[in-house]
Order: C-alpha cells, then sequence, then structure tokens
C-alpha cells in the first residue's frame, strides 16, 4: 500500500518543523505531497530559507487519497488561521479518520477549525491560548499527533512513521540515523 501525507507550507513556516518530518517521511517510503498556501510554490520560511513547493493547496481537488495531513508551525501560521479552505481540509480529515499532525504554533489552527483533540501540546508560547496544551514533547490523541516546537521535530516525525506505518520501522529509522548497530 503506497501511502500519501499531505504537508502544509505556509510562508513563514519553521524550516526544522518541515524539512525533519518530510526527510524521515521519505525514509519511510511514504510519498510527501507538499501544498503552498501562497499564491506560488516558493515559500519561505520564517529563518529565510526558501523551498518549492510540489504544488498550490489551492489546486487540490480532493484529500480522499490522503492518509495524513502535517501542518508546521512557525509566525507564519498566524497569517493563515482563518482560511475556511484550510478549515474545511483539516475537518474533513477528521471525519476520517485520517492522521492530522500539527506542531509549534500549528495546534492553534485545529482550534480554529473546531477539531482541537482533548489531549495536545503546543509551543508554551501560545499557551494562554490553549491553557490546557500538556507540557510534554509529543502528544498522541486518537488521529492527531501534536509537538511543542522545534525541538520535538524529530520524535513528532517518528510518531507520524509510527502512526502511518509502524512503530518497529519507526525505531528502525532512528536508530539508523543515530548510527546504531540496527540498521533498516
Amino acid at each position: 500500500m503506497n501511502l500519501k501525507v499531505l504537508f502544509i507550507l505556509h510562508e513563514g513556516f519553521e524550516e526544522i518543523e518541515a524539512v525533519v518530518p518530510w526527510d524521515i517521511l521519505h525514509r519511510a517510503h511514504v510519498d510527501v505531497l507538499t501544498a503552498s498556501l501562497s499564491d506560488n510554490t516558493q515559500v519561505m520560511g520564517v529563518h529565510q530559507i526558501q523551498v518549492t513547493a510540489n504544488c498550490l493547496f489551492s489546486s487540490l481537488q480532493s484529500y480522499d487519497d490522503f492518509h495524513g495531513i502535517i501542518i508546521p508551525g512557525g509566525h507564519g501560521i498566524f497569517n493563515v488561521l482563518d482560511r475556511t479552505d484550510l478549515h474545511q481540509c483539516l475537518q474533513q480529515f477528521n471525519r476520517d479518520s485520517k492522521w492530522i499532525a500539527a506542531i509549534c504554533a500549528a495546534p492553534l489552527l485545529l482550534k480554529r477549525a473546531g477539531i482541537l483533540p482533548e489531549n495536545f501540546t503546543a509551543h508554551i508560547s501560545i499557551k494562554n491560548d490553549l491553557p490546557r496544551l500538556r507540557a510534554e514533547p509529543v502528544v498522541v490523541d486518537h488521529h492527531f499527533i501534536t509537538a511543542n516546537g522545534p525541538g520535538a521535530a524529530f520524535e513528532f516525525a517518528f510518531e507520524m512513521v509510527g502512526a502511518l506505518l509502524s512503530k518497529d520501522l519507526a525505531l528502525s529509522i532512528k536508530k539508523f540515523m543515530s548510527c546504531e548497530e540496527s540498521v533498516p
């Protein structure tokens, strides 16, 4: 089965929160389609690292082929919190019980879309907006994975691989990346 994940890129995304999960999902042989929320495929991160998305989010006709969605945080998330097209996308993923992963400030988007899970984490800087956030680096609740920021990017990505494929594969990739004895 060929797994496919939709990866949302917005202007001002946190680069580590995007590149680390993107890379680890590729290592797990998951197809990652990056979609730009801007009007072109060139997307600038918060630290001025530019990446090229595969497509424009507005050009997507359906989300049926995707098994999950990932949204990185970064200051740019505050500029897309009210995008109803993105809310509708997230609500469809939720209705279909597909994996929804949000890191750093991106859980605010889940709140705005009306799908914030019971248990979640997020960056401490948005605690006033999300007072129930947990102090853990990564929290899994049903089909939601949330993480608290750039420092949790690896654990966040390994949780996504574990959720989509298997915990054993996630551990194997982690060991390989750490240059440990067990190689996938």
